[in-house]
Formats: C-alpha cells, sequence, structure tokens
C-alpha cells in the first residue's frame, strides 16, 4: 500500500475511534451526569417552592393584617367624621327648622287675617244683596 492510502485509512480509524468515544461519553454523560443534575435541580426547584409557599403565607398574613388595620381606621375616621357631620346637621336643621316654623306661623296668622276679610267683605256683599 501507498503511504497516502496508509493516512487515509489511519485518519479514517481515528475518526471512527473519536466517534465512538464520543458517542459512549455522551452516553455516559446522558446516563449517569443529568440524572444527577436532574436530581438536583429538583431539589433545587422542591426548597426555592417551599421557600416561596412560606414567603407568600408570609405576605397573606401582612396583607389581612393591613386590611384589618385599615377597616379599623377608616371606621374610626368615619365614625369621627360621622359625630361631627351629624353634630352640625342637627344644628343646621334646627336653626332652619326655628326660621321655617316662625315663617309658616306668621304666614297662617296673615292668612287667617286674609280670610277673615274676605269674609267679612263677602257678608258685607250679601247683606247689600239682601237689602
Amino acid at each position: 500500500m501507498s503511504d497516502p492510502a496508509i493516512a487515509t485509512i489511519v485518519t479514517g480509524l481515528v475518526t471512527i475511534t473519536t466517534m465512538i468515544v464520543g458517542f459512549l461519553t455522551l452516553w455516559v454523560k446522558l446516563r449517569y451526569g443529568v440524572e444527577s443534575k436532574i436530581t438536583a435541580n429538583t431539589e433545587l426547584t422542591r426548597a426555592g417552592t417551599a421557600t416561596a409557599t412560606a414567603n407568600a403565607k408570609i405576605a397573606a398574613s401582612a396583607a389581612s393584617i393591613a386590611a384589618e388595620k385599615a377597616v379599623l381606621t377608616e371606621n374610626k375616621i368615619t365614625s369621627m367624621l360621622n359625630g361631627e357631620l351629624d353634630t352640625r346637621m342637627r344644628g343646621i336643621v334646627k336653626e332652619s327648622f326655628d326660621v321655617l316654623n316662625t315663617t309658616f306661623s306668621a304666614h297662617a296668622e296673615q292668612d287667617d287675617k286674609n280670610m277673615k276679610e274676605i269674609r267679612d267683605a263677602l257678608s258685607g256683599l250679601i247683606d247689600k244683596i239682601k237689602s
């Protein structure tokens, strides 16, 4: 055989050997290396999930406490405002009622005077018509 033929055969054998070793390495990595990484990632994910769950529970508890405080504060402010507003409105209504009561009483008296004058005038007409 010639030197180029031997070089080609040796190159082919080296290429085939490299491919076989590469496939074996890949198989070993897939068989043993990836499973350990998957297991490690699974454990890491479980730990992260447990931590996230604990943090979510703490956040929910804090939100619940904040909501309760907000409701209590709102009720306190509402009662304070409504108390002052109710007192003010009662005073305004009482003042308005006094004015309205006086006005209606004056109108009633004036109406009574007007009706008496009308009755007197009608009685005078009836007397004139009869006589």
